[in-house]
């Protein structure tokens, strides 16, 4: 997405620091209508699958101690979940 980083910037500020959403939307220069078009959107699976697979290579990079190169950490999760082939 194109504004995607705002959009997380904004979500975070507000719920964090408890700014102004219609504030930080005229800073960045985008709609309000598509700040909450955007935070109420339904996630694509895709989405949701890169979310998970992202937790799993943080948990596996916490758990060996952040030494596994890319190679070997894909094939440390393609051995633990055939869903994801890497």
């Amino acid at each position: 997405m194109r504004h995607e980083s705002k959009y997380l910037a904004i979500k975070y500020f507000h719920t964090e620091k408890n700014w102004s959403i219609e504030w930080m939307c005229k800073q960045l220069e985008i709609a309000r209508a598509a700040y909450y078009k955007w935070l109420h959107r339904e996630v694509p699976n895709d989405e949701l699958e890169n979310i998970n697979l992202a937790e799993l290579i943080k948990e596996y990079d916490e758990r060996f101690n952040h030494i596994l190169g890319y190679r070997r950490m894909a094939s440390w999760i393609n051995q633990s979940f055939q869903p994801y082939k890497i």
